[in-house]
């Protein structure tokens, strides 16, 4: 049952992005975007890193393993703290429950650690968003029944400028 509800999971996701990317796009896959539709590209400002691409154990990892032990950002300390004492200068970035859970939660603190943008899908998986992208992927006229696919994967990342809801 667990795993019947995983694949209709996988095929509602999947029917909720499909949108028959140009070829221009499907070229973009892995290059200016990452399989998920993200830009690869850091914001201007620097707060947001650029997709630095799947997030691999570090040699040595094998399943059974803990995988925080081989993780290439496990001895990364905390940029700064966050708690009663400086809440104010951070509030602009924090939502008012974070805010008020600093405010209220005595001992209460947020470490901020460096933002890393590293996580991706096996490669077969990243193929088959390929080809979904390039055109296996159908919708019904209507979009609302998936008509062919190749799965696992998403059909196509989020389009950046969709026609209709489906696409995005």
């Amino acid at each position: 049952m667990k795993r019947v509800l995983v694949v209709i999971t996988l095929i509602v996701a999947a029917a909720v992005t499909a949108w028959g990317a140009s070829p221009q796009d499907v070229a973009k896959l892995g290059k200016d975007v990452n399989y998920a539709g993200a830009e690869k590209a850091g914001n201007k400002e620097g707060t947001i890193p650029a997709w630095d691409g799947k997030d691999v154990p570090l040699p040595g990892w094998s399943h059974g393993k803990y995988r925080g032990d081989f993780w290439k950002f496990k001895d990364e300390k905390p940029l700064f703290s966050i708690d009663a004492s400086n809440i104010d200068k951070y509030k602009d970035q924090l939502s008012p429950g974070q805010v008020q859970m600093v405010k209220q939660t005595k001992g209460y603190r947020m470490d901020v650690y460096p933002s890393h943008r590293n996580a991706g899908y096996p490669d077969w998986i990243e193929a088959n968003i390929r080809k979904n992208a390039a055109g296996a992927a159908k919708l019904s006229k209507d979009g609302n029944d998936l008509l062919a696919a190749d799965l696992p994967g998403i059909l196509a990342p989020p389009s950046p400028a969709p026609r209709r809801g489906a696409e995005g």
